[in-house]
């Protein structure tokens, strides 16, 4: 079992990497690849952390790649390669494009493991004019250049690495239960997510192009992956101020399309929330289309994650939506945070992997839900208890990502990954400022 200068890669495939913290959002997936990395930097025992996709490594400035990793631990590689992510790509450089990755990097040492996030540009064919056509095989199946230039190379990069690997699904648009990522020959050891399950995946058998193909079953696992975004984040306590706020939701449109008409959540909030405020009291946050706005003004628009927890920090009480039946999402994790009570739809959690079925913060109608709110608002010290024993219990170990090493370590045990990370947080300054001579 290595448990020392331990090599670990990380790579969105589909998407770039962003570390400039302007640029972060907790909406597309990118706060995730961050505070992913910022634990990994950080762990005494791993000496390099490769990223295995384009980044905005080169535009952090000196100072922020040491505040980020002290221990230079980072090995960005398309920097450090020369790599640039090619423009104007014709079908007849597809190909070229998605090995130069590789190329780059087959001559290195390899990682010992590797976390990858599936993101909009990963698809059911990533690298073009390698697999036949399933309609007609005469013909070789093309890519959209958004995948080619960044899920090709990471797919390709698996391929011939071989390295093990974890998929973490932390969306379930990009996790379904049975999808085809047909020039995949390397699967993840397990899908790291937020329910349990069993995917089923069709890809080929072996990295060549006449390869028989085949469903593979990936256990999807719940993990405890959503409190990802809490990492390196204050945890606020309930009785902070008066939390003059009661009630308000952070919610996005679950649907996608012009065409669509019909929401998942939509419907939840037209019989949960719109039906009983009268007032017009409560306000929802999140992006939504003009079809379903239009008609509540309760609908506020998106902010930022920063301008959502200073909201928030004077709110007492959030009903938390599923994406989907049956799934968790980090929301209730970030709720929690800063001080409110989560409460959690019927819906949400069916697996009761966070709490048990009769936890008082599981309703199981509205009005259950409006009674609870009016049973803590007559006791504030129960709903100060009841958040601060929640936080104690659910948050143990995010601040510094404790929990995150924990999970890592679990699922090498149970897919034989001969790694271990022993937890020992370092912040130690050893990257050096680069300095330029006025004389």
């Amino acid at each position: 079992m290595k448990t020392e200068n331990l090599h670990v890669a990380v790579f969105p495939i589909g998407s770039i990497i962003k570390l400039k913290k302007d640029a972060l959002k907790r909406s597309d997936g990118s706060s995730e690849y961050y505070k992913l990395i910022w634990t990994l930097v950080r762990q005494k025992n791993i000496s390099k952390v490769t990223l295995v996709q384009k980044s905005d490594w080169t535009k952090l400035t000196d100072d922020e790649k040491i505040e980020f990793d002290p221990r230079s631990v980072v090995y960005d590689a398309y920097s450090e390669n020369g790599l640039k992510t090619p423009t104007g790509v014709t079908n007849q450089t597809q190909k070229e494009v998605t090995h130069y990755l590789w190329e780059a990097l087959k001559d290195k040492d390899q990682p010992d493991f590797g976390i990858g996030f599936p993101a909009q540009g990963f698809a059911m064919i990533n690298i073009p004019n390698f697999l036949p056509q399933l309609r007609d095989p005469s013909k070789l199946c093309a890519a959209l250049n958004m995948t080619v230039r960044y899920a090709g190379p990471i797919v390709h990069y698996l391929n011939m690495s071989k390295i093990p690997w974890y998929m973490v699904a932390t969306d379930p648009r990009y996790c379904e239960p049975k999808f085809k990522r047909r020039d995949l020959a390397n699967m993840p050891k397990a899908i790291l997510a937020q329910y349990n399950d069993t995917a089923k995946i069709s890809s080929i058998d072996e990295y060549a192009d006449d390869s028989e193909e085949s469903w593979k079953e990936i256990a999807v696992k719940y993990t405890g992956i959503e409190k990802l975004n809490l990492v390196n984040e204050k945890i606020v306590p309930p009785d902070n101020n008066e939390r003059t706020n009661k009630f308000a939701v952070v919610a996005m449109q679950s649907s996608y399309g012009k065409n669509n008409i019909k929401d998942y959540r939509y419907d939840i909030l037209k019989d949960w929330v719109f039906k009983y405020d009268k007032e017009e009291e409560t306000k929802v946050y999140g992006k939504w289309a003009e079809l379903f706005t239009s008609k509540y003004n309760q609908f506020k628009g998106f902010l930022p994650p920063a301008e959502i927890d200073d909201l928030f920090e004077n709110t007492r009480y959030t009903l938390v939506i599923p994406i989907r039946p049956h799934w968790v999402t980090s929301k209730y994790a970030e709720m929690l945070r800063i001080g409110v009570v989560p409460f959690l739809h019927p819906h949400y959690d069916t697996q009761f992997n966070v709490i048990p079925k009769d936890h008082f913060i599981r309703v199981k109608s509205p009005e259950d839900f409006y009674k609870k709110m009016e049973y803590l608002d007559a006791n504030p010290e129960k709903r100060i208890k009841l958040v601060k024993q929640l936080q104690l219990q659910l948050l143990k170990g995010v601040r510094k990502g404790e929990f995150l090493i924990d999970l890592i370590n679990v699922n090498n045990i149970d897919t034989g990954i001969e790694c271990a990370i022993p937890y020992e947080f370092n912040e130690d300054v050893i990257r050096i400022a680069k300095t330029t001579s006025l004389f």
